[in-house]
């Protein structure tokens, strides 16, 4: 099941709809979880995208802005999205499913905040 989140921050509203051609990005899980996100030195809770749910120019372009902010190549960089990205879940909301089953209207929502009780701290393994 795929679910969708929203923002409040209106330049990160602006950067998803740069880079996906939406404001909301579709999610594998209705909670956030806790992760080591690319570049970060902290665990944070996170969203993990749902790929598959995303149009393939949508992942190029993410894969073209992850290659030029981490200084990686293209290649490497839509390898590394391919296979998963996460989206830090400061900032963002759950769509209530009512939502979700309208069109979003451009107007920024309400904030509201992450219930975040019932989460738990996962060690995440990376591989080279």
């Amino acid at each position: 099941m795929t679910y969708l989140i929203t923002t409040s921050d209106p330049h990160r509203r602006q950067l998803w709809r740069h880079l996906f051609g939406r404001d909301t990005l579709p999610v594998l899980t209705s909670r956030p979880r806790w992760q080591w996100l690319t570049g970060r030195q902290v665990e944070t809770l996170a969203y993990d995208l749902d790929m598959k749910a995303l149009p393939e120019g949508a992942v190029a372009r993410l894969a073209a802005y992850v290659a030029r902010r981490a200084d990686w190549p293209y290649s490497y960089a839509k390898t590394a999205v391919q296979s998963g990205w996460t989206i830090s879940a400061a900032g963002c909301r759950l769509l209530l499913e009512e939502e979700t089953s309208v069109r979003i209207a451009k107007a920024p929502l309400p904030a509201s905040a992450l219930p975040v009780l019932g989460l738990e701290r996962q060690s995440i393994a990376y591989s080279s």
